[in-house]
């Protein structure tokens, strides 16, 4: 039976255990010390009648399980364990069995009745494996139909030691399944001893449990069926004596069995019609196709590697469950349709996870949706409504590598629409590849929870989210590298378990200029939700060719950045409420674009702006910043636009109450004079009005009060205003923006010749910056739309644009070259960049990067060699704006996130948790410790009556008390709150207005 061989292959496993159904059970023999997991039932050995002492039950469990002491005899097992059951078998006691949990029963002993052929189908389709000693006469063991034919029920039979068939009792035996050599076993006896066995099949059953035992140690998906046929498939040739009919196979060859046991590959299940299943195992590939449509009502399970293909004009519903294999796969075809419609799809009990969904693209064709699959060349669709997908490696995915490189490039743009769909405990959700067209995709109201990364995206645009919650997500919830995506309507990312740099509810990279921006949030739909967590919203090198990265309607509450843009970064930031941050808005060297903040709410952060290295171009204007811990704007080490506001509109910010926080405080290496404009007449003491460096000089030169009008309201509502007086009207077409480009350099030529003729810092001198600086700021714009007007032309007119702009900024030949390679131009990119004439190290460290940038690009397979990432990485750590490219191209690469080391400079206060108050007539808190254990001390001054109210990050009240007006000091016990991220919210409940927003944190 070469039983020895096969554990050269295995040992078997402990945890796989096999019952033994037999009159008596008894454990105690020495060598099945610590193999036995439980003996159960009536096990009086008076029962078990005809012997002297009772052993049959003994016999059983050594023969599987057994140890190999040198006492007696070894259990074909291995490892296995066993359990003993004193009962023989019918529906009920068979029944126990199972809803113990176990899949592999020996049954040898029965009662002459109580057995039926759909019990055993029944227990079959969950997975359990029996293995019958020979049933003679009995339960229809000459009915070719009887039990023992159900797929997964092993029907027993013997051999002599030279291998004739061993006919057992009167009856002739039939419609056998195996056999097993019974002829001069030891077997173990009571009292610690050892003899040979009667020869039956009682002995021969449990042998070959033992071995079936092995078989699942190495594949523990295979199904009952499987196991059947693979110890059919392996045994010997059938005995010359044996008469016909009387076994489907020979003696088992344990060692061939577990073999094909290992990489196990049942024949595949072919649906070339309509089908509806109930209850199915596939333990190869099921396959549909011809056009059928195929519903799965009830379960259908896989086995390993298994995998479900819907081929081209076939569809698949599912209403019931789908029970994967291990590391099984589903591919949807071009062409091909899959619905889950309330149904689950999982893990079959053998399996930790499956491998994925794999939906084919079209690159070349736009998206057919669900319900209007009609071309077979273009995409799949795979379409969940309120359905259950758990335990995958990635549930979905659009990268059908199995086509091979570089075909699968050509399958790329599959469509996925998830509506109220549940996703949890996998590596990642979602992942979309290179689609340059608009990618479809939806997904409105699921749930993510419980995986490392929620969505990943490379290079597609378009795929929306509306109403998601994102919880539990190990990396981030979203995920982009050169892609555009949009995120409204009230999706919430609770990013409470967060607390490392490189994590974020999204992350945005982009490895080169891109086409197209993100949409974060919309004015028109509910607002998005951040809570907690490292980033928010975390952007490197984002800068778009048209529709600036958009970050709109948005609510951040706590955590460490809430929203962050590094490197060269084209965004517009607009109506956001950030509360309870330690650093609200961060722009780290987002370089020369014209990026604008307007009309945001900043309460309770540590910092609201802060600005790092060169942001030579962005401005904030009417925003409103209410309880800054330190300080409301920060310039540190660079700079950011010279004109804030104009002679129009003053800048229209509203800084916050104290003194300590009142500032646009910046470093004094400066390299120009800035210019904050303040409507004339407006008070010194007013919010309007920052605070010097330093001082309460609200005079000092940065702040000029000679605008004409500035924006009414409080910070609880904050009307729009425009970004500048001067508008940018762009035409459309070539020739049109060429003209008005020229118009506009040569006003700011005659505008500069003007200035010479004027007072310096006069009205009119400052009128005319203003003129030039909203100039250059329409001059960026049309020449982006002047590059994008080259999207679609002929490669051979792509001469006329690089001549253009042959003698022009820097920074518009990276956007250049950013369209190329979105046009996948690849060759003539790699001759563009190799004709760059570069005046900076900067410039020739984007040259470097796009070089290595190139190579992926054209091959998805390409790896840099390691001097390639070193000089990548040294890129990566510089300030400079173009260096953003570096990291996304590193990260991209390594899966590591380049940190800069951003750190809060010695000018900042350390407390961030007490406002400094101006006078007698402000409320004041101060809450501490932070982090907490049990209790929460407030000292307060209150001048009206106040609420204050504690929220958990999903937003439900955990905690509230009123407090009166007047100075006091309260511990707050929260020793029965889960430990965990909470957020504060003290009102004055006379106004009726915020007066402290605050992130604790319970350990």
């Amino acid at each position: 039976m070469n039983i020895p061989c096969a554990w050269t292959i295995t040992q078997g496993d402990p945890n796989i255990t096999v019952a033994d159904m037999d009159r008596y059970q008894t454990n105690a023999h020495t060598s099945l010390a610590g193999k036995v997991v439980e003996i159960v039932g009536n096990c009086d050995p008076s029962i078990e009648t005809g012997t002297e002492p009772p052993h049959h039950g003994l016999m059983g469990l050594g023969a599987v399980a057994a140890k190999t002491d040198g006492n007696c005899v070894s259990g074909s097992g291995g490892l296995t364990t066993v359990a003993g059951f004193c009962d023989c078998s019918n529906n009920s006691t068979v029944q126990n069995v199972v809803d113990r949990g176990y899949k592999i029963i020996v049954i040898n002993c029965w009662w002459t009745s109580g057995l039926s052929k759909s019990k055993f189908e029944e227990w079959t389709s969950q997975g359990v494996t029996f293995v019958l000693s020979g049933l003679s006469q009995h339960f229809e063991a000459n009915d070719p139909d009887g039990l023992h034919s159900v797929p997964g029920v092993i029907h027993t039979g013997r051999t002599f030691a030279n291998g004739d068939f061993w006919q057992y009792g009167s009856s002739p035996n039939m419609n056998l399944d195996v056999l097993a050599v019974t002829e001069g076993l030891y077997r173990l006896e009571p009292a610690n001893s050892c003899g040979i066995t009667g020869a039956g099949t009682s002995v021969g059953a449990p042998t070959i449990a033992g071995v079936v035992a092995l078989m699942k140690s190495v594949n523990p998906c295979l199904s009952p069926g499987d196991i059947e046929e693979i110890l059919v498939a392996t045994s010997g040739p059938i005995p010359s004596n044996a008469p016909p009919g009387t076994t489907r196979g020979g003696i088992i060859d344990a060692y061939a069995a577990v073999q094909m046991a290992q990489n196990y590959q049942a024949p595949d299940v072919v649906f070339d019609v309509n089908e509806t299943i109930n209850n199915l195992h596939v333990s190869g590939n099921l396959i549909i196709e011809d056009g059928a449509i195929v519903q799965i009502q009830g379960n259908l399970s896989t086995g390993s590697e298994s995998r479900i293909f819907i081929e081209s004009e076939s569809k698949l519903l599912v209403t019931g469950t789908i029970e994967m294999g291990q590391d099984a796969r589903i591919i949807v075809r071009r062409g091909a349709e899959m619905t889950v419609d309330g149904g689950t799809i999982t893990t079959h009990e053998c399996a930790e996870n499956w491998k994925r969904i794999y939906v084919e693209g079209n690159i070349n064709e736009e998206q057919q949706l669900p319900g209007f699959v009609t071309n077979p060349n273009q995409n799949g669709v795979l379409y969940l409504k309120d359905a259950l997908l758990e335990n995958a490696e990635v549930f979905i995915s659009m990268h059908p590598t199995y086509l091979g490189w570089p075909t699968y490039a050509e399958y790329y743009g599959g469509h996925v629409t998830a509506e109220n769909t549940t996703f949890r405990n996998g590596k990642s959700v979602a992942g979309f590849m290179q689609y340059f067209r608009q990618d479809k995709s939806k997904f409105i109201n699921c749930t993510i929870g419980d995986v490392r990364n929620g969505m990943t995206h490379w290079s597609n645009f378009g795929t929306t989210y509306e109403g998601n919650t994102f919880k539990n997500i190990e990396s981030s919830a979203i995920y982009t590298y050169d892609a555009a995506i949009i995120v409204k309507n009230g999706n919430t990312f609770d990013n409470s378990n967060h607390n490392e740099f490189d994590q974020a509810g999204i992350h945005l990279f982009h490895t080169f200029p891109n086409i197209n921006g993100s949409v974060i949030g919309t004015e028109s739909t509910s607002p998005n939700t951040f809570l907690g967590g490292f980033n928010g919203i975390f952007s490197d090198a984002g800068a778009p060719l048209v529709n600036n990265i958009e970050v709109k309607n948005n609510l951040f509450i706590g955590g460490d950045q809430a929203l962050t843009f590094q490197g060269a970064s084209r965004h517009d930031v607009m109506k956001n409420d950030f509360n309870g941050a330690v650093w609200g808005v961060t722009v780290v060297g987002n370089g020369p674009y014209f990026n604008v903040l307007k009309d945001n709410q900043f309460s309770g952060n540590g910092v609201g702006i802060y600005a790092f290295y060169d942001n030579s171009r962005f401005s904030f204007i009417s925003n409103c910043f209410d309880y800054t811990g330190r300080r409301d704007v920060r310039v540190y080490r660079g700079d950011i636009i010279e004109f804030l506001g104009d002679l129009n509109f003053g800048a229209s910010n509203i800084f916050s109450e104290s003194i300590t926080a009142r500032r646009i405080l910046m470093t004094p290496s400066q390299s120009y004079e800035h210019h904050y404009f303040i409507e004339e007449g407006t008070p010194t003491q007013d919010r309007l009005v920052p605070v010097s460096n330093f001082s309460s000089n609200f005079n000092y030169p940065t702040n000029r009060f000679e605008s004409e009008g500035t924006r009414e309201g409080n910070c609880a509502d904050i009307p729009g205003l425009p970004v500048n007086h001067y508008h940018c009207t762009l035409p459309t077409g070539k020739q049109a923006l060429l003209a008005y480009i020229q118009d506009l350099e040569d006003d700011v030529e005659d505008l500069k010749a003007l200035l010479g003729s004027v007072p310096d810092q006069s009205a009119q001198w400052i009128e005319i910056q203003v003129l030039i600086q909203n100039a250059k700021r329409c001059i960026q714009k049309a020449k982006h739309l002047l590059i994008y007007t080259f999207i679609d032309v002929p490669e051979s007119e792509l001469t006329q644009l690089i001549a253009y702009f042959d003698q022009d900024e820097f920074l518009y030949k990276t956007h250049i070259f950013g369209l190329l390679a979105s046009r996948q131009n690849y060759q003539l990119a790699a001759s563009y960049i190799n004709s760059m004439q570069t005046s900076t190290q900067e410039e020739t460290d984007f040259i470097f990067t796009q070089t290595l940038n190139l190579n992926r690009l054209e091959n998805h397979e390409y790896v840099p060699d390691s001097i390639e990432l070193i000089d990548l990485y040294q890129i990566g750590i510089k300030t400079d704006p173009l260096a953003g490219y570096a990291r996304s191209l590193y990260q991209y690469f390594t899966d590591e996130k380049i940190d800069l080391g951003l750190e809060e400079d010695d000018d900042l206060s350390e407390n961030r948790f007490i406002p400094e108050i101006m006078d007698e007539k402000q409320s004041i808190v101060k809450l501490y410790p932070n982090p907490f254990s049990d209790m929460v001390s407030i000292d307060y001054r209150f001048i009206n009556d106040t609420g204050i109210e504690i929220f958990n990050t999903v937003g439900q009240l955990v905690w509230f008390a009123d407090f009166s007006k007047g100075e006091g000091f309260e511990n707050i016990d929260l020793s029965k709150m889960h430990p965990g991220i909470y957020y504060v919210l003290i009102t004055d409940k006379k106004t009726e207005t915020t007066l402290y927003v605050e992130k604790i944190i319970k350990h």
